[in-house]
């Protein structure tokens, strides 16, 4: 039996807000079978990528994304990226892979920075439309 309704998980995917989606990020997260310490969470790449992006947008947002470059450790990012060249739109890709390589470049930062917040929306939408995609997948990590 599900942890979750269907109906309250549909609630949540009807919409691109950034609440509803740390809610699915955290509903994910708290799977029995995640665990943070193995590649991808434990997850298909497919839903490690979700709770990811999540991460990356949020705390860019929140601190500067030098901050997300400095607390999240190398193995991760490497599998970040590979899952962003997989599922995500061209852009999120190439500059993750900047933001790898530059995060203690003050002036790099503030432009991705700026990037982060003009393509939040974006990044939202996506999201949704991409666990759409992936949706008997999540569900079946409801459990």
């Amino acid at each position: 039996m599900s942890r979750f309704s269907a109906r309250y998980i549909q609630k949540l995917l009807d919409s691109s807000d950034v609440q509803h989606l740390a809610e699915i990020a955290n509903i994910l997260s708290s799977n029995p079978l995640t665990d943070f310490t193995l590649k991808y969470y434990n997850l298909p790449s497919a839903l490690f990528v979700f709770i990811e992006t999540q991460t990356w947008f949020a705390q860019g947002s929140r601190s500067g994304v030098w901050t997300y470059f400095e607390a999240t450790d190398k193995t991760t990012q490497q599998q970040m990226a590979k899952a962003l060249l997989a599922f995500a739109p061209k852009d999120f890709y190439q500059n993750y892979l900047l933001g790898m390589s530059h995060w203690q470049d003050t002036v790099f930062t503030e432009r991705l920075d700026h990037w982060l917040d003009t393509n939040q929306e974006r990044c939202n939408v996506w999201l949704v439309e991409h666990l759409q995609q992936y949706l008997a997948l999540f569900r079946y990590h409801l459990i």
